[in-house]
């Protein structure tokens, strides 16, 4: 008799009990990746409606966030790290940071270590736009936080940090170049 055949040595009802955790567990994974992207779209549409109301794009209200976050984490963007974070070619980055420049939402500044290399801003204006919908989106978010615990907390922290590395490198592999094939 195979292994699997005898259940590892396991009752029928601990084989039963078993398969009915692990179908608990993929479903309430399915219902977790389901909210997920239904998060990630409402996001998106989110981001969309409020540029519309403020009569800007929503891939430069992408950006200003993007550029606001890096300055909150203590290292402003450069062009390049906007081209990785949009997923926009150089061109297409000089394009939307000029818009951005122009519209007195962001500000160019020389790097401290490297004059060469250039670091974005946020200027007075765009911390009126980013820091209005981070305000929005914070104390939303601190209503839905306050109905948890640290540890609770603690979880989804870590889970979306380990779903957001799966995802990077999901996206890191697509973006690869298909080595050894032949282009048409």
């Amino acid at each position: 008799m195979r292994e699997e055949e005898r259940g590892n040595g396991r009752m029928p009802a601990q084989r039963s009990a078993e398969g009915a955790a692990l179908t608990e567990h993929a479903m309430l994974a399915a219902r977790v990746g389901e909210r997920l992207h239904r998060l990630s779209m409402d996001a998106t549409r989110l981001v969309d409606v409020y540029a519309r109301r403020r009569g800007m794009r929503s891939g430069d209200v992408h950006a200003l966030l993007a550029i606001r976050l890096a300055e909150l984490g203590g290292e402003p963007a450069t062009p390049g790290d906007l081209s990785h974070t949009q997923l926009l070619t150089s061109g297409a980055v000089t394009g939307l940071v000029d818009r951005l420049v122009r519209s007195g939402m962001v500000r160019r500044e020389p790097d401290a270590v490297d004059r060469r290399r250039v670091r974005l801003r946020v200027s007075d204006g765009g911390l009126t736009v980013a820091g209005e919908l981070m305000e929005m989106l914070g104390a939303r978010t601190d209503g839905v936080a306050s109905a948890f615990s640290i540890a609770e907390l603690s979880a989804v922290e870590r889970f979306l940090g380990e779903v957001g590395i799966a995802t990077t490198t999901m996206l890191w592999a697509l973006e690869a170049p298909d080595v050894g094939r032949s282009p048409n």
